[in-house]
Order: structure tokens, then C-alpha cells, then sequence
């Protein structure tokens, strides 16, 4: 599948391709998808405050761990990426890839959110 690169028209035909070649712009990813032990995967694409609500069908029985809110799923459309912030109010830690997070970390596809380094691990891909 191929992309136009919106600032200077450039094409790619290759989908794999995260900057554009010409100008140097970061595609953004267009989805943030959050996948679990669960069937269910969540999907997200404009910033999106995540609770215990939320996270409950994604997330299965341990998503009882989770505050309301928890953590904050934010797009960053100047770096062309996705950030996740922990929320202060939340009674346990958000951790990313088994590190809690104590100030905004840039999602990768592959990272793992978690409620502490064990519960309610979910499954971070980029989709573009």
C-alpha cells in the first residue's frame, strides 16, 4: 500500500515507511490499538483518557486494577506520534514495557502498558 506524504505530495510506495524521503516529515500513525489477553482490542484514534470502564473488556478480569482514569492515551500531531501519561489520581502505577511512567513515554508497536510491572498487560501496534 502506498502513502502521499501531506506537507509535499511525495509518494511512497512502500507502507513501511515512517518518514517521507523528500521533506522529512513523520507519518503519523493513524490508530493506537491496545490488545490484550482478551478477544477484544480497543482502538484509538484521537487522545483518549483511559479508565477501569474502558479498559474492562480489553483488559479482562485485571483491568480491576485500574483507576478512573488510569492513564492517557494522547496523539501528538507535531512529532507525528502517540505519548502515554500515567494519571496522578490513579491508586496504581501505569507501567510501559514493566517501567511505571512518570512522565509521558512515547508508544512504540510492541510496548506493553500494564496496571504494575504484572497486571492487565496490553499489546501496543501503531496501524498506519
Amino acid at each position: 500500500m502506498s502513502w502521499s506524504c501531506p506537507d509535499c505530495g511525495f509518494e511512497s510506495n512502500e507502507d513501511t515507511v515512517i518518514q517521507c524521503v523528500a521533506c522529512g516529515k513523520t507519518r503519523m500513525p493513524r490508530t493506537v490499538v491496545l490488545a490484550g489477553e482478551s478477544a477484544y482490542k480497543l482502538s484509538m484514534n484521537i487522545s483518549t483518557t483511559c479508565s477501569q470502564a474502558l479498559l474492562k473488556d480489553v483488559g479482562g478480569e485485571d483491568s480491576r486494577y485500574a483507576s478512573s482514569p488510569q492513564f492517557e492515551i494522547v496523539r501528538d500531531d507535531t512529532e507525528g506520534c502517540w505519548w502515554i501519561r500515567h494519571d496522578e489520581s490513579a491508586t496504581n502505577p501505569t507501567c510501559v514495557n514493566g517501567e511505571p511512567v512518570t512522565e509521558p513515554h512515547r508508544l512504540d508497536t510492541g510496548d506493553v502498558i500494564s496496571i504494575g510491572p504484572e497486571k492487565m498487560k496490553l499489546c501496543v501496534t501503531l496501524e498506519y
